[in-house]
């Protein structure tokens, strides 16, 4: 195949093909990836157990992917009960 750059290391580091992870590490990252307070805890912890480098911007879709909406429905339960106001909160 010809390319228009130098298929190094570095470069292939930066592809996104190369740095998704698989649903298997998804899931036994997700504990690290939603709890984490720091996006640099988490692509350092991704970096150490599976070599991939991803970037902030994939930690981010990572954790709306992964995310269940839990805590979102919780508070507007709380919210809408503690009004009054007769308006039901939906589930998704």
């Amino acid at each position: 195949m010809l390319h228009n750059h130098t298929c190094s290391s570095s470069w292939m580091v930066c592809d996104p093909w190369t740095r998704s992870l698989s649903s298997d590490e998804k899931e036994d990252l997700k504990p690290v990836i939603l709890h984490c307070e720091s996006t640099d805890e988490v692509i350092a912890s991704i970096k150490e157990r599976t070599g991939k480098q991803v970037t902030a911007a994939d930690v981010k879709g990572m954790k709306g992917e992964l995310s269940t909406g839990r805590c979102i429905q919780i508070y507007f339960r709380l919210l809408c009960s503690e009004a009054g106001n007769g308006f039901a909160a939906t589930t998704r």
